[in-house]
């Protein structure tokens, strides 16, 4: 439905691309048992080429949720 949703709106994930590096999932349960992509960068399909850079980071000591950061430049 997500993806219906994007393509009759005209707007890209940029995270699911394959400019995108890093890790595939955005959330990892605390037990590190479940992972899956829940958190999307999403931008108009025409302004996809003004992104330089995309990426899933993996979780370091100061984040203290179960989501990774997605940066998006």
């Amino acid at each position: 439905m997500f993806y219906q949703f994007c393509y009759d709106t005209n707007i890209t994930p940029v995270n699911v691309t394959v400019t995108c590096k890093g890790e595939q999932n955005s959330y990892v349960s605390y037990d590190g048992k479940d992972q899956t992509l829940i958190d999307f960068i999403c931008i108009p399909i025409e302004l996809l080429d003004c992104v330089h850079y995309c990426e899933i980071l993996v979780d370091d000591r100061l984040n203290v949720s179960c989501n990774r950061p997605v940066l998006c430049i």
